[in-house]
């Protein structure tokens, strides 16, 4: 049986096209992700528009993604990270 600790996600690389790669916490890239989606001008994709509020779209995300266009040919993009053994 694996070890739980295998699927913690203590920190999130958020790589931006505007920015060098960042390093967050869950809480932190759930806040980048709502600031995003609150911002955003687009049509949101489909598995997204179910959702009425940027925070459940954020922990959606979170959840089921690692990626999202924010303008043609532009995305963001989050990957969980381990910083030690």
């Amino acid at each position: 049986m694996a070890d739980s600790m295998l699927y913690d996600e203590d920190m999130y690389v958020l790589l931006s096209p505007d920015a060098d790669e960042t390093f967050l916490t869950p809480d932190q890239l759930l806040q980048k992700l709502k600031e995003v989606l609150t911002a955003y001008s687009g049509s949101l994709p489909r598995d997204l528009q179910k959702f009425t509020s940027p925070e459940e779209q954020a922990r959606y995300l979170v959840r089921t993604s690692c990626e999202l266009e924010t303008a043609p040919g532009e995305r963001l993009q989050w990957y969980a990270v381990r910083l030690e053994k």
